[in-house]
């Protein structure tokens, strides 16, 4: 699959400041989310300049600008010092609309100390004389200084991730995004099967996507050994502070400082902080991550000894496992797109503990502005859910406050006849197939 995928909310909004520059915008988000991406699709018919910081000497950067200047104006532009950079923009652009781009703005910023004043300048006084749309991108939201727009680059949804394997089929597409979730870049990887990716790109000789989750973690985390053990603690269940910092044996500071850290790199979210921090409850906030802590690591470790083969094929209980785990928050995420949904989540006792009857419970609102609880269970393989599972459904949400209920149903493995007949004549029922959850037959029916 090659080309640009989804980000349309966000292309719409640069369009919007393009029709009225002059404006100033800052584009944040973490790495391998498509930043670049999205600005190379949004510049693709207009006039731009793009600089990308680079580490190194700070006159090699200046060459770079030099030549980003150069190419738009088409003859060869000169750039003696860095303080001229923006009398040199405006000279070239004029009263032309175009877009200047700062990419990788805080690796700029390091190559020229003077450089933010300099920009803070333009932006105050300077940008009201030209048509330009000044764009910085970064990963970090705190380096912008006083940017007026802000758009946020986050992980694309499972539905928006179906644009890059139109060929897939709905359990390819569960697979592909409970291995690297909505990261652009990792689905261009995957090519035509993801089981196959999942053999040689987590246990082949020298695999990208294990390379890449060790390189997130050595070259982002300061507590490295530290974060890697919770990590392994939250891949086995640990979900709260007090029961990561436990199994991952670490002091309650460094187990903080290390989760502050990783939330603050988008590795892990924090869900709830009620009843103090030591009951926060910790989920990966990586599919990637996911994965590999949940899946790879246990089974890697054979492949030094074993063929890829048999590292490959001692994994698949694994996944099935986790997959069947991925389907609930794909199922949670479905809730989320197709309903006015207030809130969701999984039911939890008083002290952070998981109720296990109920997946999630998601607070709607109906189409005449009720708000109504929506108790859900999900099942991805195994028996096909009939009336006894609804029963059980209906008794566990007695937990649930509210009375207009509505009950949902996924099943990635059928539902019985019986069930299916009660869900068409009682309007407080709902049944979703894996199929539905893909858009699979509104797909079919508009073909």
């Amino acid at each position: 699959m090659q080309g640009f995928v989804g980000r349309k909310k966000e292309l719409e909004y640069l369009e919007e400041l393009y029709k009225a520059v002059p404006q100033s915008c800052a584009v944040h988000g973490r790495v391998r989310l498509g930043k670049s991406s999205l600005l190379k699709e949004f510049c693709k018919d207009k006039p731009y300049i793009y600089v990308r910081g680079t580490g190194g000497l700070a006159v090699d950067c200046l060459r770079n600008m030099e030549d980003a200047v150069s190419r738009y104006s088409g003859r060869r532009e000169t750039l003696e010092d860095i303080q001229d950079f923006f009398s040199l923009v405006m000279k070239v652009c004029g009263h032309k609309k175009t877009v200047l781009i700062f990419d990788h703005y805080e690796e700029l910023i390091d190559a020229f100390p003077d450089m933010f004043s300099y920009i803070s300048t333009f932006l105050r006084r300077e940008i009201y004389g030209t048509r330009i749309l000044f764009i910085a991108c970064d990963t970090d939201s705190t380096v912008f200084g006083k940017i007026a727009n802000i758009v946020e680059i986050k992980p694309m949804n499972y539905l928006e991730c179906k644009g890059f394997h139109p060929d897939y089929t709905p359990m390819q597409h569960l697979k592909a995004y409970g291995m690297v979730g909505g990261a652009p870049v990792y689905h261009f990887l995957l090519k035509d099967d993801p089981d196959e990716a999942i053999r040689d790109q987590f246990f082949g000789r020298m695999s990208v996507f294990t390379l890449e989750v060790e390189s997130m973690v050595n070259s982002e985390a300061t507590l490295k050994s530290e974060c890697i053990r919770i990590l392994h603690a939250m891949a086995s269940g640990a979900e709260r502070f007090k029961d990561i910092m436990d199994m991952a044996e670490v002091s309650q500071g460094t187990c903080s400082k290390a989760l502050q850290e990783m939330e603050n790199k988008g590795f892990v979210i924090k869900e709830s902080s009620s009843n103090g921090y030591r009951n926060s409850i910790f989920s990966f906030n990586s599919n990637l991550l996911r994965f590999y802590y949940s899946v790879i690591t246990r089974c890697i470790r054979n492949s030094d000894f074993f063929s890829v083969e048999d590292s490959y094929s001692m994994s698949l209980g694994t996944v099935s496992d986790y997959m069947e785990s991925v389907f609930k928050m794909v199922c949670a995420e479905y809730v989320g797109i197709h309903y006015d949904c207030l809130i969701v989540g999984k039911v939890r006792r008083t002290d952070g503990s998981v109720f296990p009857d109920i997946d999630y419970v998601a607070l709607i609102r109906d189409d005449h502005g009720v708000k109504r609880a929506v108790p859900m269970v999900c099942r991805l393989n195994g028996e096909p859910f009939g009336m006894a599972d609804l029963t059980k459904l209906v008794d566990n949400s007695k937990k649930v406050n509210g009375t207009n209920k509505l009950y949902m149903m996924f099943s990635g493995c059928g539902f019985e006849d019986s069930l299916v007949e009660e869900a068409s004549a009682n309007a407080g029922v709902v049944l979703v197939t894996l199929e539905d959850v893909y858009g699979e037959k509104e797909d079919q029916a508009s073909r």
